[in-house]
């Protein structure tokens, strides 16, 4: 059976915590960039264990985005179906366009060899399945099509491959590690290829508020930096009404403002890390123009509001 690898933050001093965990992460998965919702708070734990073409992981975390550039995926060449189940909370993704928020006991499909972003709350928990693209590209059909997408999944099937995976970072296999790879590998097969073939089609015909919301979402991503930006500009920009775009956001568990504001506190964050790792002097006023705030008041308050530090003291 393959060794089990443990990595904790628990045991190491506040400044350690997130270059640690960084680096635990991107070598459990690959080149990943992590960012915490809270400078004060990163905390994180893996379960890892390696087959020949399978990688099995137990994560625990607190609040943080996981980011996977398009930069590092063309930089590492890392090509892998990776099958995250929550089993605490609720995880938000998104990939080439698509998006969803995922409930404990379901399942999405990501690629490494394309960039994503997952939002993990605090007090998360989930089992990830890494396995290489080769290794299923031949025994399901169009799987590539699925990537960035949840309601794949045969229901029934998704807690036995999650609770399988689990199970085998506990098991001492022995010899057998190999056909328990292989039984694995059937399972997900099985999981897919049985899910009820109404469920497909109604994924293939993608409801028009699932379209608009994904238009507006890549339209929000688009134009973030205007200050103008508003309900009202970005209804008139998808010929539609204020209420219904508010309909849309509500239906996915959000908000506009709520989107807005994350996405330009996520760059925000990006940009202090950035100017930090290059010692470079820190503008706040530059920054929070180029993020979208109409003062620098009111990106240090938001800031602080958000992440529970300044702008100035984060990281």
């Amino acid at each position: 059976m393959p060794i089990v690898h443990h990595y904790n933050t628990e045991q190491l001093q506040r400044a350690n915590k997130l270059s640690a965990w960084q680096e635990y992460m991107s070598s459990v998965y690959y080149d990943l960039d992590i960012v915490p919702l809270s400078a004060d708070k990163v905390r994180g734990e893996l379960y890892e264990v390696q087959f020949p073409s399978i990688g099995l992981s137990q994560f625990k975390a607190d609040a943080q985005k996981v980011v996977r550039h398009k930069s590092a995926a063309q930089r590492d060449k890392s090509e892998n179906f990776v099958f995250l189940f929550p089993t605490r909370q609720r995880m938000a993704f998104e990939q080439n366009g698509r998006a969803g928020v995922v409930l404990p006991g379901s399942v999405f499909l990501l690629n490494s060899a394309e960039a994503y972003r997952i939002d993990v709350p605090d007090q998360s928990e989930n089992v990830t399945l890494k396995i290489s693209c080769a290794a299923l590209r031949s025994r399901v059909n169009k799987i590539d099509d699925i990537c960035g997408t949840k309601n794949f999944a045969n229901p029934f099937l998704v807690p036995v491959v999650a609770q399988m995976g689990a199970q085998l970072l506990k098991f001492d296999g022995g010899g057998d590690s190999m056909k328990l790879e292989q039984t694995l590998t059937d399972l997900i097969c099985l999981m897919i290829e049985t899910h009820p073939e109404s469920d497909l089609m109604m994924r293939d015909r993608q409801s028009l508020v699932s379209v608009m919301y994904d238009r507006l979402m890549s339209y929000t991503r688009d134009h973030f930096r205007d200050p103008n930006l508003s309900p009202a500009s970005v209804a008139g920009a998808h010929r539609i009404s204020v209420g219904y775009l508010h309909r849309v956001f509500h239906r996915h568990g959000t908000t506009f403002g709520d989107v807005v504001m994350e996405i330009r506190l996520m760059e925000a964050c990006r940009m202090l890390q950035h100017a930090r790792t290059s010692n470079r002097p820190i503008n706040l006023g530059e920054i929070g123009y180029s993020c979208g705030f109409v003062s620098q008041a009111h990106f240090s308050s938001r800031f602080k509001k958000q992440f529970g530090v300044s702008p100035r003291n984060f990281g």
